[in-house]
């Protein structure tokens, strides 16, 4: 057997027989013969197939495989490999590359220094010295990329390898979930005799490692607040629950006031704590006992003045479930109830309350709309019925190829795209492979006509005169019909429901924009 047979059988047994790529003359031997049972996500560039890779992974919980075009492509999928990285994504990464005889004299298409480009943001990357080692590293790779911290790898591989002989690698089941160190949690046992209001603060931790339910049993034997940790990327908590008390800012003066109101915190499966502004940080050498567990060494390393332990989420929640007493259950004042939206304006928060009326359930709504985040957080509350995605990254582009690869996981009925007309130009070719594929995806586009978020950082920042905010002038729903989707402009709320009952009524995908006027809340509240 050649390289590419083994490695086809290989991919087989690892589950990976899904590819999402984007084709070049260094992948050709790779792709020649392509087998019937395994099916090739071509993406229109390469920001696009990583994002729909991304999506795809963290849907189906399982290691993805992406095709990439040598350097060039690498380059281009940089932003979606630092978001991967950045969402724990398992993602095996191959990068053609030029034969092996030309790589000394710098031929055209060669990725000179190939293991280098990606770094940092992959957990591991390899040129095999040999072509007959092309299988064991790509097993070695899904090995790295399954391990906690989950994310990406990448292999470069020469394209004349493919056709070269080559043996099947053994594969052996691995298992690196570790239990919290047990004086780690008698440590939580003793702090929490002591405590009266603990808070919980959970993070995406909690959702990939499926302890959604068991967070709600812990919360819920303690009695504990529970916050959604800053930039909290994925689903980890009802909303709806009595016991919520709202999402953590990621600026340090007002979470520092949230958390004082408790004697003791619990953070499982974040950091603690992501920032996105700066502020004063040592007042929290003197705030009440934080806990931390989570299974990223970067996150845990990183939490000064918090007793950290590096350790599954779930299997922390299940010991502080077997080993803590119940709590004292006060009754919560519930969450006082969004105010409904009134006038004459068709603002982002009367869109989204909208869609929440109309959302089916087991809904996936992946969010990319940074100036409005505020808005959705308030009138689309996470439930037990849908399930939550964005990316950690900060970095635009990952919302709408994200809800193709989440379609293509098969997981839900329906997923729902939330994005900035900003957020929206960064991988628009992602509206070609939901067309194409006819997948269950709702588009809505909340055009308010620039970045929204740096008016409200300007205006944060007392900056004036910021050049580059301004972006009207794109027609989404005629960009989005130019890529074979359907498509409707919605101008009031009247056309929005319209839009909605179609889109959701639909078997196949629909693009909503819906031009709301300019205004924008604070991002973040300092004083």
């Amino acid at each position: 057997m050649n390289v590419r047979d083994v490695s086809r059988e290989l991919m087989r047994e690892l589950g990976l027989k899904k590819v999402f790529g984007n084709p070049g003359s260094t992948e050709i031997p790779f792709l020649q013969d392509w087998p019937d049972d395994f099916d090739y996500v071509l993406g229109l560039q390469e920001l696009s197939v990583v994002g729909m890779a991304d999506g795809y992974a963290q849907a189906s919980g399982e290691a993805v495989f992406v095709n990439l075009h040598s350097a060039a492509g690498v380059g281009h999928a940089m932003g979606g490999i630092y978001t991967a990285y950045l969402n724990q994504t398992p993602m095996i990464i191959t990068a053609g590359q030029q034969s092996r005889d030309l790589l000394l004299r710098r031929p055209f298409l060669g990725s000179m220094e190939a293991t280098e480009l990606p770094k940092p943001y992959v957990k591991w990357s390899c040129e095999p010295a040999r072509p007959q080692d092309v299988p064991l590293a790509l097993l070695k790779a899904h090995t790295i990329a399954m391990q906690h911290p989950r994310g990406p790898v990448l292999v470069s591989i020469p394209m004349d390898d493919w056709n070269c002989p080559a043996d099947m690698p053994q594969l052996l089941h691995r298992s690196d979930e570790h239990a919290p160190h047990v004086q780690a949690v008698e440590n939580v046992v003793s702090a929490l005799t002591r405590t009266e209001n603990p808070s919980l603060v959970l993070g995406p931790g909690v959702a990939r490692s499926g302890a959604r339910r068991a967070a709600i049993k812990l919360a819920e034997h303690l009695g504990a607040t529970v916050y959604t940790a800053p930039m909290a990327s994925r689903s980890v908590f009802d909303e709806t629950h009595h016991l919520f008390a709202g999402h953590l800012p990621a600026a340090p003066r007002p979470l520092l006031q949230e958390l004082k109101k408790h004697d003791a915190s619990i953070v499982i499966g974040a950091p603690a704590f992501a920032f996105h502004v700066s502020g004063d940080l040592s007042a929290f050498g003197k705030m009440p006992p934080v806990f931390q567990f989570d299974d990223n060494p970067d996150a845990v390393a990183s939490a000064f003045g918090v007793q950290s332990t590096m350790c599954s989420p779930r299997l922390a929640i299940e010991a502080l479930l077997q080993q803590t007493s119940p709590g004292k259950h006060w009754k919560k004042e519930p969450r006082p109830a969004p105010q409904t939206t009134t006038g004459s304006r068709f603002s982002a928060d009367c869109v989204l309350e909208t869609l929440n009326a109309f959302l089916p359930e087991n809904a996936a709504l992946v969010e990319e709309a940074p100036s409005h985040k505020n808005a959705f957080r308030t009138f689309v509350p996470d439930t037990l019925h849908r399930e939550y995605f964005a990316m950690s990254s900060g970095g635009l582009g990952f919302a709408v190829p994200a809800a193709a690869g989440i379609a293509l996981s098969e997981k839900f009925g329906r997923v729902v795209a939330i994005v900035g007309d900003g957020s929206a130009m960064y991988s628009p070719q992602a509206l070609w492979t939901i067309a194409q594929r006819d997948l269950p995806v709702t588009i809505l586009i909340l055009n308010n006509r620039g970045y929204g978020a740096m008016r409200a950082f300007s205006e944060l920042f007392q900056s004036d005169k910021v050049p580059g905010i301004e972006i009207d002038g794109i027609d989404f729903a005629c960009l989005a019909t130019s890529q074979g989707m359907t498509a409707q402009v919605a101008r009031d709320t009247a056309s929005l429901e319209n839009a909605l009952v179609q889109a959701f009524e639909r078997k196949g995908p629909m693009l909503i924009e819906a031009r709301v006027d300019q205004t924008i809340e604070a991002l973040y509240d300092l004083d």
